[in-house]
Order: C-alpha cells, then structure tokens, then sequence
C-alpha cells in the first residue's frame, strides 16, 4: 500500500569507470601502470602522445623545449587554437580532456639535458622522436656507459614520403641503436642509419620563404604513418609481446624523390618487410659483439 501512489520509470545508467570503457574503445587496462617518456613533441611525438593516449596508456611525460608556430599548423596533432602554447602544454591539455584516465606531465627540456640514470630508470619506456642522429647517438653513448636500464624507441620520418622508422633498443639484449648505424660497404660505424632509404650527402631540404627556414618535406599522413609503428612497437613491448632489441619501417612511393632527382638506397628498392617487426641485431655492431 506504500508504494500506491509512487511512479516507477526504467532509468538508463551509463557505467562510467576503467574496467568497462577502456576495453570498451579498443584499449588496454594493462597500460593504466606503465610509464612512458616521450622526448619531442613534434609532428611525430604529437600523434605518438595520443595514440599512446588511446590505448589506455596512464602515465606520460612529455619533453620538449619548442612551442607551437604557425609553421607546424599543417603536420602537427595541436590546432591552430594552440598557436604559442608550449607543445608540451598544449598535448596535456588536449590529451587529458579526450581521455579520462591519463597521468601527463609536461617537461620543457631537450634530450641531452634528460642524461640522468635516476631519471630514466623511472621509466618503463622511453620514446625519442626528434629526428637528430647525432644527439640520438650521444644519447646513446651515455645509456650504454651508465648502463641505463629502460628500453628506448628512437623514430624518425623520411622527406618525400619514402618512409619512416622505429628502432627499439631493450638493455641486455642483442641489437642496439648502433646497429641501425654500421654501414653497410665497411661495416664500421657510419654517421647515417642503415635503416634509411634516402641516399645520405644530398641535399633534402627546402626553402620557401629565405634564410633560416629550410625544411624536411613530408606531409601530415607520413607522420602518422610513423607515429602508428613507432607506437605499435611501444604497446607490444609494454605488454611483453616483444621481448628482443627490434625495427619496422614503412614503405611509401619514391615518385616525390625522384621527381626532386634524389637518390634512393639499395634497401628502398630491396624493401618488402613493410610494417613487419624484425630484428635490430647487426652481426657486425662493435657494441653488441664486444
């Protein structure tokens, strides 16, 4: 008799919680612990940020020293609206309101400033993607010679839409980032990754508007192109589903570069192992055949 005169409706209830909506979108609650360390915030790092964002991933510091120019506006993950914002600021802003569930700080600093075995060590993951060989390779030596513990992903994205690369370097295994540097005719280090498939001593860049503002030519698609395997790479060592020292590489149209009368390498041509997942180990790397 109590309930007489009450009105009973269905009421829709939407569960708004880890454990239901991150598998829900395609992610992984087994990322929510990891933590990941991006070094560049350009138009890679931009995209590895939320695809690493995307797939459940809780715990990310991004470094950089750069802000957003308008020059960036056409390639880069931010908008326009982020004109002037730090990079670093301006992925956590938009990152963390896209996705609930992600830890992000924000660091404005350069690589070489981040050579510090504490610091690294913190870190289940680091991701370099500011497309610098040589202070790639710096970087490197300290790794090797303070025998820094966490894995390493360098990237890179080629010019004219040949390609891009991902190198992942584990500690204790066989294959390092200087194996992706012996040249191929002496087997002796070389200055130019062997993974490349643009020809080195050319000149690549442009020049639109004078002095001082030569670029790499590449569009928004072949960023994310590289951003996707770099990541991809990233998720499957995190979940132990690559457990060796490892690259991949995209393969795209030559017709760009041969149009700008470049030259490309033996591997472009040789290349059939797209997006495939292979070994890093060069038999005739100094460092991993000591």
């Amino acid at each position: 008799e109590s309930f007489a005169e009450w009105n009973i409706e269905a009421c829709s209830i939407k569960l708004f919680d880890k454990s239901s909506l991150i598998p829900r979108g395609g992610a992984f609650t087994d990322l929510q612990k990891k933590k990941v360390l991006l070094v560049g915030c350009g138009s890679v790092g931009g995209y590895i940020a939320d695809q690493l964002a995307s797939c459940g991933l809780g715990n990310l510091t991004l470094v950089d020293s750069d802000t957003i120019s308008i020059e960036n506006i056409y390639r880069h993950y931010l908008s326009i609206d982020y004109l002037n914002w730090e990079k670093t600021t301006g992925l956590q802003f938009k990152i963390a309101t896209k996705y609930p569930w992600i830890n992000i700080k924000p660091v404005k600093r350069c690589l070489l400033n981040l050579r510090d075995v504490s610091i690294l060590n913190s870190f289940d993951l680091v991701i370099i993607a500011i497309g610098s060989p040589t202070k790639e390779r710096i970087f490197h030596d300290y790794c090797i010679k303070n025998n820094v513990e966490t894995a390493i992903i360098n990237t890179w994205t080629e010019g004219y839409g040949v390609g891009g690369h991902a190198a992942l370097d584990i500690p204790e295994q066989k294959g390092c980032l200087r194996c992706a540097y012996v040249d191929n005719k002496n087997l002796c280090r070389g200055l130019v990754s062997n993974l490349n498939f643009l020809k080195p001593n050319q000149d690549l860049t442009r020049n639109l508007s004078g002095c001082g503002n030569a670029f790499l030519p590449y569009s928004n698609l072949s960023a994310i192109q590289t951003a996707s395997i770099a990541t991809d790479l990233a998720l499957k060592f995190l979940q132990g589903k690559v457990k060796d020292s490892s690259k991949v590489s995209w393969k795209g149209s030559d017709q760009d570069a041969l149009n700008e009368n470049l030259e490309l390498t033996d591997r472009y041509y040789a290349f059939s192992k797209s997006l495939l997942i292979t070994p890093l180990l060069n038999p005739e790397c100094d460092i991993c055949n000591e």
